[in-house]
């Protein structure tokens, strides 16, 4: 009279119980946070878009978009990569 699931059986439950988990964190992550973040900006008397997944304001990252690609990148005024300090002495 012991338990009835066996290694393999448990394996399964395992790994189906993690896919639920991953399953509901992309849920969370791609709808449910976007729109309580959009009830509260709402409830707070803040204007904003609707959220969609799919729906972005794609006129506005057209602006964007063309406007960073206008201007060029300030490389001149970067600081160099990796920590050159450690080698002035």
């Amino acid at each position: 009279m012991g338990s009835d699931l066996t290694g393999g059986s448990l394996a399964v439950c395992t790994v189906g119980a993690l896919l639920l988990y991953a399953a509901a964190r992309l849920w969370w992550a791609l709808w449910g946070r976007p729109k309580s973040i959009e009830r509260e900006l709402r409830r707070q008397g803040i204007p904003n878009t609707i959220y969609g997944l799919f729906n972005t304001d794609l006129k506005d990252e057209a602006v964007g978009t063309a406007c960073a690609w206008s201007s060029p990148s300030p490389t001149a005024t970067a600081p160099p990569n990796g920590p050159t300090h450690l080698f002035n002495t």
